[in-house]
């Protein structure tokens, strides 16, 4: 997912803890950098989804537990 719409796309990493990553793409040698935890989801993740769910030209996270839970997270920048 590019997550800041600056052309370099970025890595989203989940754990099976439940816990959700962003690691932001700044190009050159040290491409990756560790954006802290986004999310830490209770309930077994059993899909993710990645769009622009509000319009506003920035891609966010839909989460979809075990349990049929939508979860939302939006990026607004």
């Amino acid at each position: 997912m590019d997550f800041n719409n600056d052309g370099l796309k970025d890595l989203l990493v989940v754990y099976t803890d439940g816990t959700v990553k962003l690691l932001k793409n700044y190009g050159g040698t040290e491409s990756y950098k560790n954006m802290q935890e986004l999310m830490i989801i209770a309930e077994p993740i059993k899909e993710i989804k990645i769009g622009d769910v509000d319009g506003n030209g920035y891609e966010d996270i839909l989460i979809i537990t075990n349990n049929n839970k939508g979860i939302v997270y939006l990026n607004d920048k």
